[in-house]
């Protein structure tokens, strides 16, 4: 069925039903439930636990179009998330010999990683007749991580916090056709 592909994924999404349901959640997590890690730590040279939050919220909703004949489901979900990557006291102290060669590095024991990333789905689905049914999705994904090319021994520059932000869009559509010829054989149609 999947040809020869070393790797494949394989997705399933809801439909609506005849029912208007819907769903929520939120989830959140910060520094205190966060271990220290091995150069944060002051007996290896670090600052302590360095700042950090992420915020996960979404939800779904789903329901006719036309009753017993066509039906619409969503769904949205947002990451927020505010990290710092630790840098040993080594490497700090080599940055302070740097500022006095170049002023415009700043010193920093971290560097932040800001990243923000949102996911929107949509799908419809219409049955022709009890044998034949229709789909059409639509997804979205856009996003961006601040500074992930930046290591721990690079440095930031006055001039900004942020030496690159790696940028993320995606767009996908995709439908399919289902029709049910016997209680033996499916003919089915994917775009």
């Amino acid at each position: 069925e999947y040809g020869k592909a070393s790797v494949m994924i394989v997705l399933a999404t809801k439909s609506g039903s005849n029912n208007l349901h819907g769903s929520g959640f939120v989830q959140g997590r910060n520094q205190a439930m966060t271990a220290t890690d091995y150069f944060s730590q002051p007996a290896h040279g670090g600052i302590g636990k360095l700042p950090f939050s992420r915020l996960q919220y979404g939800g779904s909703i789903g329901g006719p179009i036309i009753k017993d004949k066509a039906w619409f489901f969503g769904s949205a979900e947002r990451v927020q998330q505010s990290f710092n990557l630790p840098r040993p006291d080594s490497l700090y102290q080599q940055l302070q010999i740097l500022q006095t060669v170049n002023p415009s590095v700043l010193l920093t024991h971290s560097i932040p990683q800001d990243s923000r990333d949102l996911l929107i789905q949509g799908k419809v689905n219409y049955q022709f007749r009890a044998n034949q049914t229709f789909f059409v999705k639509y997804a979205m994904q856009s996003g961006y991580v601040n500074n992930d090319a930046v290591t721990a021994g690079r440095a930031l520059l006055a001039t900004g916090a942020l030496t690159d932000q790696n940028q993320l869009k995606v767009f996908t559509g995709t439908g399919g056709w289902t029709w049910v010829l016997s209680p033996t054989a499916v003919n089915q149609l994917s775009l």
